[in-house]
């Protein structure tokens, strides 16, 4: 097996592979990209582009059922769950195709189908091709956490992957975890008809965040049908009579649930036990995740990682903003630091959740909350006009008003919180928010609101 050198390489063609790959392309450098599965990664391919098509799928398929409420009369069919998955997978491959012909365009890039492995600094082998690079990142993404269940693999289950291959809508649906994969599924499946069952450890939905948004959205989703075990701990699963039986424990005891699926989402795990990193000298912690420093180096000489296989937040675009900066560092020293004092977060269900900077809980523990400021989307004209009432602004502001953090629940949350972020990378205070000039009538109005309450 011969030596085929390049300036760089890239491990994994994911949201973060891609961005590096094309980087390095640009700035003249003989680049390969190495890929064992699909262009795109998971994001595009089953994460972050095929939800959100469900997600639009479901959500309009409500709508439809709730038309009543805008004065039309219409009723819905329950979907043939393979037709919704078909329309999901083309769509995505729309998409997915734009990337692979962006790259296949770049002439500086070479891709190689195959899984990567290190065998030694700087040497890699990928599929039949073993390859020496001057510098390379590594963006192998994550994949679906599974719990270790007694009976689970045996019983069969679903991942936040694997879900955009069903074919039939199971009548119950057991979720388990109440993260924002859960709920965006759980909510999706809930919508095109099945009865969701969703299983938690925790005390529900954004326990963590800030104390408002919990009990708005599981009102929501309850209000729809959705059910809630919480504080439940499953033991094991088991098959009987074409069912998959649950059982949980609670504080009040032991306790069975027959559902005709179960979708495992827990979490998520770095790509990096094939790795062979250990040939590379490159550490990881005890779940996996590449450490790095703060310029993104690991610790083996011109070696880089980006991305979920990194962390510290596991989004598409946390992934693509540590691309470019692994990039930049590797190719002309180690200039720029990561920044994390800005980083939003969404969770698409509907209403949709967003936020930026510290929660109320965080700002209190740091010595910096003064108070918090809460305007109600009842108050807001667009809001009220489509029917978009059940959310709220809320700043958290500290000293002489200062922005600390911004949380939005509405349908258009997530369009709406890149405001948020600017106004922590530019140190606004409320007030700031006075001498805008918005138009009328729009949800992001809610901000100009915010420059007066007291």
């Amino acid at each position: 097996m011969g030596i085929k050198k390049f300036d760089a390489a890239v491990i994994g063609a994911g949201s973060a592979g891609i961005v590096a790959a094309t980087m390095f392309a640009g700035n003249g450098k003989k680049t390969a990209l190495i890929e064992k599965g699909n262009i795109g990664g998971e994001c595009l391919n089953s994460g972050c582009i095929s939800s959100k098509i469900l997600l639009k799928t479901a959500h309009l398929s409500q709508k439809i059922k709730n038309s009543s409420q805008l004065g039309i009369s219409c009723s819905i069919k329950k979907p043939q769950l393979s037709d919704v998955m078909k329309a999901v997978s083309e769509t995505a491959a729309a998409v997915i195709n734009q990337y692979r012909e962006k790259i296949k365009a770049e002439k500086n890039i070479t891709f190689i189908e195959g899984a990567a492995e290190f065998a030694g600094e700087n040497e890699i082998i990928a599929g039949r091709e073993k390859i020496k690079a001057e510098k390379i990142v590594i963006a192998a993404g994550s994949s679906a956490f599974v719990p270790d269940i007694y009976g689970l693999r045996e019983a069969g289950f679903l991942t936040s992957c694997s879900v955009f291959s069903a074919e039939e809508l199971p009548g119950k649906l057991a979720v388990l975890g109440s993260g924002s994969i859960g709920l965006e599924l759980g909510q999706s499946f809930l919508n095109l008809g099945s009865e969701v069952y969703v299983i938690d450890r925790s005390a529900g939905p954004f326990h963590r965040e800030d104390a408002e948004i919990g009990p708005l959205i599981r009102a929501k989703l309850e209000d729809e049908g959705m059910k809630f075990i919480n504080f439940a701990s499953v033991k094991r699963v088991k098959k009987e009579k074409g069912k998959k039986i649950i059982v949980y424990q609670t504080d009040k005891g032991f306790f069975e649930l027959a559902v005709d699926e179960i979708l495992a989402a827990t979490g998520r795990k770095p790509n990096t036990a094939s790795l062979n990193l250990k040939a590379a000298g490159i550490k990881t912690n005890e779940r996996g995740f590449i450490l790095t420093d703060s310029f993104l180096r690991t610790s083996a000489k011109n070696i880089y990682a980006a991305g979920d296989c990194a962390g510290p937040y596991l989004f598409a675009h946390m992934a693509v903003y540590q691309a470019k900066l692994a990039v930049e560092n590797a190719l002309f020293g180690d200039r720029k630091k990561t920044d994390y004092s800005a980083v939003p977060w969404t969770t698409y269900t509907s209403p949709e959740v967003s936020h930026v900077g510290l929660n109320e809980n965080e700002a209190r523990e740091k010595g910096l909350f003064k108070r918090a400021q809460i305007i109600d989307l009842k108050n807001i004209d667009r809001a009220v006009s489509e029917r978009d009432t059940k959310g709220f602004l809320k700043l958290i502001l500290g000293k002489k008003d200062r922005i600390l953090g911004v949380t939005i629940v509405s349908e258009k949350a997530g369009e709406m919180i890149g405001m948020g972020v600017m106004s922590l990378k530019k140190n606004f205070s409320a007030k700031n928010f006075g001498g805008l000039i918005l138009p009328y009538p729009t949800v992001s109005e809610i901000y100009t609101f915010a420059s007066n309450a007291k």
